[in-house]
Parts: C-alpha cells; structure tokens; sequence
C-alpha cells in the first residue's frame, strides 16, 4: 500500500546522543499518523517507535484520477548545519482541510522530541489546492533542506499538476516555494 512505504536516512556525522554516524532512521506512514524508528547501526536492534505527527488521511485518488497517499521523506543534518544531529521528516497531511506537506524535526527522533508541524508549501493555507508526494534532500554540507513535491497551485480548477521544490535554510522554521517544473508527471 502507497501510504505505507518507508522513508529511510542514514545518520552522518557528527550524529546525535541516540544515533551515531552511520546509524539508520525508518519512518512510515500508517495513513492517519508518521512514525519513526532508529537503530544505531546497520544491522542492529531498532529502538521503540516515535510518532512524529498524526496525517489525517490523503484521499487514495485526488481529482482527476491522480493515485494520492500520505507520503513521508526523512534526513538528517550534518555536522556543518545550523543544528547538527537533528532529524528532519516532510509529509502530507489534510490537516487544514486539504493536502499540503508538512515538516517536523527532532534533535534524536526519539518519542516526545518532535516539534511541532510547519507547513512548507508557501500558496494561501486551505485554499483547496493540493501539493504531495514530498521527497526531502539535505546538503550534506551546509543542511539545506529541499523538499520537492507535486503542486496545483496555479490553477483553481485543482487539475494541473507542476513540480515545485520548497527550501529552508534555518532548519526548517522557515520555507521558500520555487516552481521547478510545468510539466506535469
């Protein structure tokens, strides 16, 4: 099932005080809440489960006939970041009533460490307009965080679709919104 496919991230350095370098975050999506787990290394035991945030459901098709699920995409930042060791999650959500994406981070992943969500795509909140399908990328230098998504946005007949990259350069607390693309996937 779409909803239920993992997001894996491997710790660099200088990792955190849960997970060194070389260590391995998992999170999945069960379709109504995000979870995380982590195991310090390749191979061994996985620590206990963490709920990063509830996603209330994404419909299974956004009109017109797009396949849609809550989709999840996990980082972490390096040691040149402004918040070295913290772990990163992007994903959808109707928690304002449409399908946007969202952000959340934690300084270990472990269960009560998650902040609280900010939205990342930037368009006018419960506009009826959808974005999904985050996929997260963190410079391994710098930290700077991207999260590419599909987006509908620029039309308010909700139907055409366009690539868009959201990036924040201060550990996700605040997004800017670039169109990559007008052709649709």
């Amino acid at each position: 099932m779409a909803s239920n496919r993992p997001s894996v991230a491997i710790m660099g350095p200088p990792g955190n005080v849960m997970i060194p370098p070389g260590g391995v975050y998992v999170a999945w999506t069960d379709g109504t809440i995000a979870f995380i787990t982590s195991s310090p290394a390749l191979g061994a035991p996985f620590g206990p489960v963490a709920a990063i945030a509830p996603t209330p459901p994404t419909p299974p098709v956004l009109i017109p006939g797009i396949a849609a699920s809550n989709g999840i995409s996990i980082g972490t930042a390096p040691a040149g970041s402004p918040c070295p060791g913290t772990v990163f999650a992007a994903f959808t959500s109707t928690v304002l009533g449409d399908v946007d994406i969202f952000f959340s981070s934690s300084p270990t992943g472990a269960p009560g460490t998650w902040g609280g969500i900010i939205r990342v795509n930037q368009d006018i909140p419960g506009n009826g307009l959808d974005q999904w399908a985050p996929s997260m990328s963190v410079h391994p230098v710098t930290g700077e965080i991207r999260v590419v998504y599909y987006d509908r946005r620029n039309d308010p007949g909700n139907v055409r679709k366009q690539t868009w990259v959201s990036t924040s350069v201060d550990c996700g607390v605040t997004w800017t919104d670039c169109i990559l693309s007008d052709i649709p996937p």
